[in-house]
């Protein structure tokens, strides 16, 4: 009897186990969470060749629409796309037909090919763009073909990604972009080895077909030195991978400033216009930008943005009188910058309290992607329509400290516009005013 119930014993627990290893919920591996989302894989085509076929970017809606439904289109226009007809969601991924293995002579010629592969993956969109644009200037010094990143949403634990190309168009620079859908057309079956890829930044999240570019150890970038940075990747092998926190805090050369030739798509530019419209902004109107930063903008960060004029040898501002306002936006700040009379435009960060919103509507404040009624673009798009309506005034007042706002002082400036608050920073940094002039870099023009 005693061995009957240990068998049945031993059998429930086999079983119990069974159902655990099967039935469990799915959890990414450790390899996979290194690698990210797999976006392209390999597959058995006709008579056995080798096939690249694409995937959706991970979390990508289903129901995700180039043109909001509620998007104003003048009579006779037809619904805007990034690259003529072709969808805007897969613009960036050639048609099936098109991913095919790649011959013995597309491989030979690219082969001479050096790559800067950009994985963006340190802070929110305009964190991402810095990344993007100190690659570019990196690319550009070291003749290397620039890979386009796909933007991640919020943060790069999020799956949701979004290719470079669809919110912009950087085919007019003087550096040659690929999109991340034409190198895997290119290298698709192609496994990259140790010696023939360095990693400024880890591909982690941004590897999109797993274990093909290996990044297991990253290589210090002495990031003070700009030229010493160029040299790096001058000397490195044909693909080096950037864009994560080093690159972020890069010293790299300010020109040529990716900014310049930063071409928004159709579909934000018609957006941007047609916002500028139904706000009735004037001409030449005046913006404003609101960054609270979750109140360290009037403590740590704003005492060592202070800090860095003492070692740039600026006259150093007032914390209280200077630093502090600019936090706040406080009403006797912004208008001295401002007519008095006009409408204008307000970017914010939502976390100011709703005082603040009601005396600056008082004044004359109009609202995008907080307003439900008339921001058409909501979360990263409306953010995106925030940014270029700024770009788009005559006058701009923003926040030092916010890497938004010294984005726009840095297309401004690609686009001969001031800050009329910040033009000191601008001057000395005209393409990646944040962070290096907090960080004391000495900038390479």
């Amino acid at each position: 009897m005693t061995t009957v119930i240990r068998v049945i014993a031993l059998l429930g627990t086999v079983c119990m186990c069974y159902m655990i290893y099967t039935i469990r919920p799915y959890k990414r591996t450790t390899d996979q969470e290194a690698d990210g989302p797999v976006l392209s894989s390999l597959v058995d085509g006709p008579g056995g060749q080798r096939q690249v076929i694409n995937k959706e970017p991970i979390g990508l809606p289903a129901n995700f629409e180039e043109t909001p439904p509620s998007a104003v289109v003048q009579p006779g226009a037809t619904s805007p796309t990034v690259f003529g007809a072709q969808d805007v969601r897969s613009a960036h991924v050639p048609p099936l037909s098109e991913m095919h293995a790649p011959s013995e002579k597309t491989a030979d010629r690219a082969s001479t090919d050096r790559y800067l592969f950009v994985c963006v993956q340190y802070g929110r969109h305009n964190n991402q763009l810095i990344e993007l644009a100190k690659s570019y200037s990196i690319a550009y010094h070291s003749n290397r073909t620039l890979v386009l990143p796909e933007f991640y949403k919020k943060h790069p634990h999020d799956d949701w990604t979004r290719p470079a190309e669809e919110f912009y168009d950087l085919t007019a620079g003087p550096v040659s972009v690929l999109t991340i859908g034409q190198f895997v057309a290119i290298w698709g079956n192609y496994t990259w080895k140790e010696e023939e890829v360095m990693c400024i930044d880890g591909a982690r999240r941004c590897m999109y077909y797993k274990g093909r570019i290996p990044c297991k150890k990253l290589q210090p970038i002495p990031s003070e030195d700009a030229m010493k940075n160029v040299q790096l990747v001058l000397k490195g092998p044909q693909l080096v991978v950037t864009g994560g926190e080093n690159t972020f805090f890069a010293n790299v050369p300010q020109s040529p400033c990716m900014y310049k030739w930063l071409k928004l798509q159709p579909r934000y530019r018609e957006e941007v216009a047609r916002a500028q419209q139904l706000f009735q902004l004037p001409q030449d109107y005046f913006a404003l930008h609101l960054r609270w930063m979750e109140n360290k903008c009037r403590w740590a960060l704003g005492k060592a943005h202070t800090k860095a004029y003492e070692k740039h040898g600026l006259p150093k501002p007032d914390f209280v009188k200077d630093i502090f306002p600019m936090c706040q936006m406080q009403d006797w700040y912004y208008r001295k910058y401002w007519n008095g009379t006009d409408r204008f435009f307000v970017a914010h960060d939502h976390q100011f309290d709703g005082a603040k919103y009601v005396n600056l509507t008082k004044d004359g404040a109009v609202f995008y992607s907080s307003s439900q009624a008339q921001g058409i673009f909501k979360g990263e798009d409306g953010m995106v329509i925030d940014f270029w309506l700024l770009v788009g005034a005559k006058h701009f007042v923003g926040n030092a400290m916010s890497t938004l706002s010294m984005n726009v002082c840095g297309v401004r400036s690609a686009l001969g516009k001031h800050c009329d608050n910040m033009q000191q920073l601008a001057d000395l940094y005209p393409c990646f005013p944040h962070p290096d002039f907090d960080k004391g870099y000495k900038p390479v023009k």
